[in-house]
């Protein structure tokens, strides 16, 4: 009976993910002059993804380097694209396709460069 619990614990490992996100992106500028400032909340942040579900030592999208804020990618082949943000359905409908289900009824975007390729 312990080979069968190892044997469903490893294929529990198999299908498990782990989504990891920042806090919100915060303004990057300090306005001229100011020694105290507040900062503001940017929609504009960082995930990591721990899957066996998704492709590993894989960074989809960037950071720009004179602005500090994130850019999209490609949702085929996965190629960073400055000039693009992804938004909620893609990311919603990249981790659910890699899970394995089915988005297509919901009308979602496919997101095969968030997949196991």
């Amino acid at each position: 009976s312990s080979l069968v619990g190892s044997e469903m614990c490893i294929r529990d490992r198999d299908r498990t993910m782990l989504y990891i996100a920042s806090d919100f992106g915060r303004e990057k500028r300090r306005p001229a002059g100011a020694e105290e400032w507040g900062t503001s909340h940017d929609l504009n942040n960082g995930v990591i993804t721990l899957s066996p579900l998704v492709n590993g030592n894989t960074i989809l999208g960037g950071v720009d380097p004179n602005t500090g804020l994130t850019y999209g990618f490609d949702p085929n082949t996965g190629a960073p694209d400055p000039g693009r943000n992804m938004n909620e359905p893609e990311v919603f409908a990249g981790l659910l396709q890699a899970l394995g289900i089915d988005t297509s009824a919901a009308s979602l975007p496919n997101v095969p460069a968030m997949r196991k390729s």
